[in-house]
């Protein structure tokens, strides 16, 4: 009679398998060290303690007695090596998830990194704006009192500064020094901003001069060039962030901003002067000495 195959399914109740019919896999443990030194130590009280306690006097015994220092020194250092052993391989696995967790976390940044790039460049460009505007306002070397009114202020752009640290913060250390002068020149540009607006509105004695109101649109540019430098590393069409910020960088940055050496020829003068005392744009520090 031929016999013929019936899915488990539909099998009656009684000869379905149940999960106690199934074999079982021995179990597995990710501490061996410590299933080591289990084994050790009840092989030391097996071998060397319980000989040593219930023993007659002499023989094996009392030769044991002998090296019993030994004996012990010995369990004591491979004790400790296994303990050794697994402290290292749990700091090395601790170090992989941890290299692993910046990894992705900074690809994560630097895929949204455009758009805090941008932000920061339309910041700069509107402060420029507004600057070139109260320096056609000047009579001849000085600004009037009241030009400069609380329109020249604009908050920074905190969220965006903000991915600029964070992007900062989980970069390999040197890679992103362009960005760090980059914040930091917005936060001292915003102070010597608001500074002008008292000296200019509030201040008898402070005088806001021209040539003040062009430096600011070369501090702008700056900024702005810093932030550009970081768009095709950000758009991942170069694989390494930029070193240094180039001063070419920062002529760009103006004349993207519409500002160009024929209308405003002594912001460009302003440029070069500081292209003799620094040598990159990100420079913070002060100014190289003349050889």
């Amino acid at each position: 009679m031929a016999s013929c195959y019936l899915p488990e399914t539909q099998l009656p109740a009684k000869q379905r398998p149940t999960i106690s019919d199934m074999p079982k896999k021995p179990c597995e443990t990710k501490d061996v060290p410590f299933a080591l030194i289990a084994l050790i130590a009840i092989a030391v009280w097996i071998f060397i303690a319980l000989p040593l306690i219930h023993l007659p006097e002499g023989g094996f015994a009392s030769r044991l007695h002998e090296w019993q220092t030994l004996v012990g020194a010995t369990v004591a250092l491979v004790a400790a090596g296994l303990a050794y052993f697994n402290t290292t391989r749990s700091l090395a696995h601790s170090q992989r998830v941890e290299e692993d967790r910046r990894a992705r976390k900074h690809a994560a940044l630097r895929a949204t990194l455009p758009l805090a790039l941008a932000d920061i460049n339309h910041y700069a460009g509107g402060i420029v704006t507004t600057l070139l505007d109260i320096i056609e306002k000047c009579d001849g070397e000085s600004l009037p009192k009241g030009s400069a009114t609380d329109h020249l202020l604009r908050e920074p752009p905190t969220k965006s500064i903000d991915a600029l640290a964070q992007f900062i913060e989980f970069s390999e250390p040197g890679t992103a020094r362009v960005l760090e002068a980059t914040v930091a020149r917005i936060q001292i540009n915003d102070s010597r901003l608001r500074s002008l607006v008292t000296e200019n509105t509030t201040s008898r004695s402070s005088v806001v001069t021209r040539h003040q109101l062009e430096s600011y649109v070369v501090d702008c540019a700056i900024i702005y060039a810093g932030a550009a430098s970081f768009f095709s590393y950000a758009r991942r069409a170069l694989d390494e962030a930029p070193a240094e910020l180039a001063w070419d960088s920062v002529a760009r940055a103006l004349r993207n901003m519409g500002v160009y050496d024929e209308a405003h020829p002594r912001i460009f003068e302003d440029l070069n002067r500081r292209r003799q005392l620094y040598e990159t744009a990100a420079e913070l520090r002060p100014p190289r000495p003349f050889a």
